[in-house]
């Protein structure tokens, strides 16, 4: 699983490290990379373990702007070396991004073996660029939220 692991240091887990430990779990073996934090040094582990790494499959956390050099390094790697990639598409600006350099992107995302994202938004929109994306909500404890409509008031000032 290719992304940034960097809960050691911020404390939170992303959602590919709560998947991993679901995964775990299951007995799968996973490899998670990377946990550096500075950029270079990220980007470098992410090459090294993409290029020399033993792996079937290999999952990309997918962001816009310059994190999606990873992306591109780590699929270009896989697809060298026949290996079946997966990619999770994250961030609203994925399309403005997808905009600035529609070519780029699409040239990447279409030589994914599979696409998925927690937004329906972002499913739509690449949808319309012919780019298939399946739409696997974010999983989140809902006991750990206890709700209660009867709980919930109206804000007076926006009521019209």
């Amino acid at each position: 699983m290719v992304g940034s692991f960097l809960s050691g240091r911020s404390g939170t887990h992303s959602i590919s490290e709560k998947l991993a430990l679901y995964l775990n779990d299951a007995d799968l073996i996973l490899r998670l990379v990377s946990f550096r934090y500075n950029k270079l040094l990220r980007i470098l582990d992410i090459a090294i373990v993409s290029l020399l790494g033993k792996y079937d499959k290999i999952h990309i956390d997918t962001f816009s702007g310059p994190a999606f050099k990873i992306t591109s390094v780590a699929l270009t790697i896989a697809k060298w070396r026949k290996k079946e990639v997966l990619l999770t598409l994250h961030g609203g600006k994925l399309p403005d991004f997808y905009t600035d350099s529609p070519g780029h992107v699409k040239g990447i995302l279409l030589r994914a073996d599979y696409i998925q994202t927690p937004s329906i938004y972002l499913k739509e929109f690449f949808k319309n660029q012919g780019i298939l994306a399946n739409y696997l909500p974010n999983f989140i404890d809902l006991a750990r939220f206890p709700y209660s409509r009867e709980n919930i008031k109206p804000d007076r000032k926006s009521v019209v």
